[in-house]
């Protein structure tokens, strides 16, 4: 008896050791970003780019070595933003894309004119201003089909237009789809944008598998971002260990490249979180989220 009493609680620790490990290995391994910084002239795309994490994004790229184009709807704003980049980092070059990602249509994608992308960062979504979080059935039709295009549909069009390019080349090439753990959390008031995320989470993983079996893992690398909360405009939330700027949020992203899992979240923070409410029973956690974003309804 005590010889299997001591096999099982052998095997025990050895199990919780190796899933602390796998836990623990995307946060341990240093990001290999610079793969993709293969040329003089390497550029990324960032969707979504005029502010909170897409700028943020933009901004560390470009501290990084990228020339960056960026992405928004609102042409004043991106040339704003694109001449103040300029001073910041006047060795990187940047262009805007102008195009709004709820309405994009497939011809529009496929006459966009790009440089060579190395990065593709799908950062764009979220909803009307002031109705991220609504009743469902407050929702208008037009809406909620203006959503889904803007999180999921755009993202795969692009993805879709710029991999074209990117399996026709030799150096390496990155896609990072930023997803959110909405996708896993079922929040009410957001069924939209959680769909729509989950959409998110669920075609990197086939994308990336497909990569796999065509031959193509060793050039393109196909990542999500499981993001959680950010203090930005939009969240309202003042700067916390919880809700970190989104500068910290998209070091902590790129910081991941390389890791090893496709679907991972930038921050270990939010990981041990996210894994301790994953323990509670389903209908509690329903019950602790509802709590948390009622009050939200109307707003974001």
């Amino acid at each position: 008896m005590p010889s299997v009493l001591s096999l099982i609680g052998a095997v025990t620790v050895t199990t919780i050791s190796m899933r602390l490990i796998l836990f623990l290995q995307p946060y341990l391994k240093p990001s290999k970003l610079d793969r993709y910084l293969t040329e003089k002239d390497s550029w990324a795309l960032v969707t979504g780019a005029t502010d909170g994490l897409g700028l943020a994004f933009v901004q560390e790229l470009a501290h990084r070595g990228f020339n960056v184009v960026i992405h928004g709807r609102d042409p004043d704003k991106l040339n704003g933003i694109k001449t103040q980049l300029e001073k910041q980092y006047p060795g990187r070059r940047f262009q805007i894309l102008v195009l709004d990602a709820s309405t994009t249509t497939p011809q529009q994608i496929t006459s966009l004119s790009l440089p060579p992308i190395s990065v593709l960062i799908n950062n764009v979504g979220g909803g009307p201003p002031g109705r991220l979080w609504l009743r469902f059935h407050d929702r208008t039709v037009q809406e909620v089909a203006d959503m889904v295009t803007m999180n999921a549909t755009f993202t795969a069009m692009l993805t879709h237009r710029v991999l074209g390019d990117l399996q026709k080349t030799q150096p390496p090439r990155l896609v990072i789809n930023v997803g959110s753990v909405v996708s896993s959390l079922h929040a009410a008031w957001m069924e939209p944008y959680c769909g729509t995320k989950a959409f998110i989470e669920s075609f990197s993983e086939a994308l990336h598998v497909e990569m796999v079996a065509e031959g193509h893992d060793n050039n393109v690398e196909i990542m999500c971002l499981k993001a959680a909360s950010i203090s930005t405009k939009s969240s309202q939330l003042p700067p916390s260990f919880t809700a970190p700027t989104p500068r910290v949020m998209a070091k902590a992203g790129l910081d991941r490249v390389g890791s090893g899992r496709v679907t991972t979240g930038p921050l270990l923070r939010h990981e041990v979180m996210f894994a301790v409410m994953g323990m509670l029973p389903k209908a509690t956690l329903s019950k602790v989220i509802n709590s948390m974003n009622s009050f939200k309804i109307g707003r974001g």
